[in-house]
């Protein structure tokens, strides 16, 4: 077996993220993000940021 490795994590402040969401590691979630539902995280995302899709993209920007 393959050793994949550590990263942390980081999800910071009011963030909402959606039923069945994938959030890979090293990745950092932006205060106030939206994460859509299934939506797969590979990169970080900017503050108030709404992420959609696999791989997730911005498709707006949530109100502060």
């Amino acid at each position: 077996m393959t050793d994949v490795g550590m990263a942390r994590i980081v999800i910071e402040d009011d963030v909402w993220i959606g039923f069945g969401a994938t959030v890979m590691k090293g990745v950092t979630i932006g205060s106030g993000a939206i994460i859509g539902a299934a939506a797969v995280i590979t990169k970080d995302v900017p503050p108030f940021a709404i992420m959609v899709g696999n791989p997730a993209r911005q498709v707006g920007t949530a109100s502060k």
